[in-house]
């Protein structure tokens, strides 16, 4: 269904890519799925010196430890064969990562409060004021 839609829509947007060479002749809105140009702005190593690279890293991993604990935990409320399989390796130790996963939600306050200072820090070392009211409606808007 609806899988199928977008994996249809990432195809011929990649072939669009691909076929257009032009810069100029070229769609944006049409190339806003294309593997071709995200797959090249994903691998690209150029640094930027304003932003915090590592931060990256720690979004992914609690990104992937929260979808982790979902896909963990949603297989308890679907149909199974054997329930006491689930109680018997919730007291294993290895699945402790797993069940830690509620924790990774504090990993983004903790980057929220990191950006806050970091923007903060940036600002007022730049000579100028910080507006608590101007950083939320830029936040937000």
């Amino acid at each position: 269904g609806i899988l199928s839609f977008f994996g249809l829509l990432c195809i011929l947007s990649t072939a669009y890519d691909l076929i257009v060479s032009d810069p100029r002749k070229r769609r944006e809105i049409l190339m806003v799925f294309s593997w071709y140009t995200n797959g090249k702005l994903l691998l690209k190593t150029k640094r930027s010196t304003s932003t915090l690279d590592c931060l990256h890293g720690i979004r992914f991993l609690s990104i992937a430890w929260i979808v982790l604990g979902h896909v963990y935990a949603s297989t308890f409320i679907l149909p199974a064969a054997n329930i006491l399989y689930f109680f018997e390796h919730d007291k294993m130790w290895e699945h402790c990562f797993i069940k830690g996963a509620v924790f990774a939600v504090d990993s983004f306050l903790t980057l929220s409060g990191a950006l806050l200072c970091y923007i903060f820090m940036t600002t007022m070392s730049k000579g100028r004021n910080f507006s608590l009211i101007i950083y939320f409606l830029h936040r937000y808007m």
